[in-house]
């Protein structure tokens, strides 16, 4: 109970009544073409970014004897304020979530896997274009970071290329550094007393996947038969080698960034 009061007193009550239709149109707009995004390009180098915390909706009062009322509690963060449709935004992340079905709650830009990039609900939805929009900050962030000629990427490559001559005996053999990151679901605890529900923590992990069939795709069969390798079990150990030493000095930095970083506050404000 007294940690439900300490969380409490940093938040700000928004009250919304949810009719019927609003289950419609909030969720699925007509049209998202006048939502311009606001991203990188291509070949951007993306930092770090420093800590902050936009508004995100912390819980709700819910109400069985009138389903379509809501009172939903939301932490202003560090922006002090909250827009009417700042709130909605949020709002419609939530309700997305609801009716959606998890397992078509994901996104996935890859460039091998062109024909599984999200599903056509999620598709429609605020919630499904602005997570596409942190795989795709995702993807530029992780890319700048092992950069060889970035401070972050020269530490990156020095411990690779270490490990490399360790098993090669030479560091004159192809490094196949695509790693597949995934940010997951990592803690939640919620509150409950009567009617209200409330977040009192939430965090997120970012891990990598052994992406075996991109990784196929990603070295050529001249690679392969390279005299140097001795075999294709050393570069079996030279790519788990290199994942490992992306775990070690990157994946922490991203992992840091997704709990805590601006880059990635709309996916806190999401989950």
């Amino acid at each position: 109970m007294n940690k439900f009061k300490q969380n409490k007193t940093l938040l700000r009550v928004v009250s919304f009544y949810v009719a019927v239709s609003f289950f419609t149109s909030a969720i699925f707009p007509a049209s998202l073409a006048g939502q311009d995004l606001i991203l990188p390009h291509p070949t951007q180098f993306v930092n770090l970014s420093s800590a902050y915390s936009f508004p995100l909706l912390k819980g709700l009062k819910f109400d069985p004897s009138n389903p379509f009322e809501m009172q939903f509690i939301i932490d202003t963060g560090d922006d002090k304020a909250i827009t009417q449709e700042e709130a909605a935004r949020l709002i419609r992340y939530f309700l997305a979530g609801l009716t959606i079905p998890e397992e078509e709650i994901w996104v996935n830009l890859s460039p091998y896997e062109e024909e599984r990039i999200i599903t056509p609900t999620l598709a429609e939805t605020d919630l499904g274009k602005d997570l596409l929009s942190q795989d795709y900050i995702l993807k530029q962030l992780s890319s700048s970071l092992t950069y060889p000629e970035s401070e972050t990427g020269r530490d990156f490559w020095q411990k690779t290329y270490e490990q490399v001559l360790k098993i090669a005996k030479t560091t004159k053999v192809p490094v196949n550094t695509f790693n597949k990151i995934w940010i997951v679901p990592d803690k939640a605890e919620i509150y409950e007393n009567e009617q209200v529900a409330l977040v009192t923590e939430a965090t997120l992990k970012a891990m990598l996947e052994e992406d075996y069939l991109a990784l196929t795709k990603n070295i050529s069969k001249s690679e392969i038969r390279n005299p140097n390798l001795q075999n294709s079990h050393n570069q079996k150990l030279i790519n788990k080698a290199a994942s490992e030493v992306m775990r070690r000095t990157i994946l922490p930095k991203i992992n840091s960034d997704v709990n805590s970083g601006k880059n990635f506050a709309t996916l806190r404000q999401i989950y």
